[in-house]
């Protein structure tokens, strides 16, 4: 064979006429270095290599080749690295196929295991189904009977809540006020029992309406205590004309109490009435609750502040 026919023959792996290139040394066939690589094939110098006895020897190696679409044969040298890559995925197949048949067989045995657990709960719930289907076996009672069950049921009641008031004594000569009745409610609420309440009256502080001015007694038996209050007494008297002054009422009331105060308040409706506040010591209170000294269909009560403040006019 001439050197000519030698450098005539194409790559070894892409099959293209090379002019510039790696030579064998037994064929004398120009090959691409890049082209090479890929094959695997070991050079011998910079621009030698034996590419008859490598080639041969990788045909009879156990591993598996695969052949290089056609449509690489036009890709340039440049782009070799790109068609590796692309190669070693196509190698690899096999094994990516692998994964997914293991990722399959597991699906398959969840699967089994889901249809598992569904016809033992199906066949629980028939189980359930056919015990509620059945007749109960608790024997129901005859009328008389229900009837002497109820009789004792209400004895039983009974005789607890007489149990109950009889060991709860309370004295009707001791009134019970509101405050002690909501304590005790609220202590017998919380302790589920029953108290039967008697002698209830109103939580109510009563006040004095008059004082009497009488100094001593003749036998001396009668007399008031000696801590006396000093404070004043209060009295609400409305339902005067709306033209009355506060001046002419305690002109008037002074002539019975000396010490006497008063005070106008602002009515609801000064147009129609008029009010006032009388204040004066407990000693004299007394000598203002003859009605014949008020004019007629004047009222007079308590006075009772209210509890928010309200501006008060003389």
């Amino acid at each position: 064979m001439s050197e000519s026919n030698k450098c005539d023959l194409p790559c070894l792996r892409c099959k293209n006429a090379v002019t510039t290139g790696i030579r064998c040394i037994q064929c004398g066939r120009l090959s691409h270095k890049s082209c090479l690589e890929i094959l695997k094939i070991t050079l011998l110098s910079k621009e030698t290599v034996n590419c008859c006895n490598q080639s041969a020897t990788s045909k009879n190696n156990n591993i598996k080749k695969t052949e290089i679409p056609t449509s690489f044969q036009q890709i340039d040298s440049n782009e070799s690295m790109k068609v590796s890559y692309l190669e070693r995925i196509i190698r690899d197949k096999e094994s990516i196929i692998e994964n997914l048949h293991i990722t399959i067989e597991a699906l398959k045995e969840q699967l089994d295991l889901m249809k598992a657990l569904k016809s033992s709960t199906e066949s629980i719930q028939s189980q359930i189904q056919n015990e509620r289907s059945k007749p109960s076996s608790i024997p129901c009672l005859s009328e008389p009977q229900q009837s002497s069950l109820k009789r004792t049921h209400n004895l039983t009641e009974q005789n607890f809540i007489l149990q109950k008031a009889d060991a709860i004594e309370v004295k009707s000569s001791n009134p019970i006020t509101k405050a002690a009745l909501a304590t005790a409610l609220y202590n017998e609420e919380s302790r589920n029992t029953l108290t039967s309440v008697i002698n209830l009256e109103k939580d109510v502080r009563p006040k004095a309406l008059l004082v009497g001015s009488l100094e001593n007694t003749s036998d001396g038996t009668l007399r008031a205590s000696e801590f006396v209050k000093t404070s004043e007494f209060h009295y609400h008297a409305t339902n005067f004309a709306p033209d009355v002054s506060s001046e002419n009422l305690q002109k008037h009331l002074q002539k019975f109490a000396p010490n006497v105060k008063v005070q106008k308040l602002n009515s609801r409706n000064p147009d129609q009435y008029s009010s006032f506040k009388i204040s004066l010591p407990p000693l004299e209170s007394g000598d203002i609750m003859d009605s014949k000294i008020w004019p007629y269909k004047v009222f007079l009560n308590r006075f009772f502040p209210s509890r928010k403040l309200k501006p008060q006019t003389d």
